[in-house]
């Protein structure tokens, strides 16, 4: 077995659910208390309903539990990929900047070249003329 599957056996403890009950001093309660006892109670016996060995509790437990920290890992691979993505669009950026400038010293080269070769064959047929 993996690693997570063992992790997830280990965490998987599910407990039986208490019958729910309603509390007893349930006329005594203010009218907001009183509907969220009731709210309480309702969803308490959903869940016994449900699942009364608790396995829907843990499930749900297990869930959040992964969910946290699949979102704490997320954070920082967010960040992570963010720098590197920006670091690569900036090397790519000064990679486009050196080669416009190697081609521009190329050309300023090849430009010169040019003209040495104009200036060498204008003075080469300058001194057969005058001869």
């Amino acid at each position: 077995m993996t690693v997570f599957a063992d992790s997830i056996k280990a965490a998987w403890q599910p407990q039986p659910l208490v019958r729910p009950i309603v509390d007893p001093d349930l006329t005594s309660l203010s009218p907001i208390e009183r509907s969220a006892e009731v709210l309480r109670y309702q969803l308490l016996k959903v869940e016994y309903a449900l699942s009364a060995g608790g396995s829907l509790r843990e499930w749900l437990k297990l869930n959040l539990r992964i969910a946290v920290v699949l979102a704490i890992l997320a954070i920082p691979i967010g960040i992570l990929c963010s720098l590197v993505s920006f670091i690569l669009g900036e090397v790519a950026a000064w990679s486009a900047l050196l080669l416009a400038t190697v081609l521009n010293i190329l050309k300023i080269f090849v430009v010169c070249a040019l003209i040495l070769a104009f200036l060498t064959g204008a003075l080469f047929a300058l001194r057969s003329l005058t001869r």
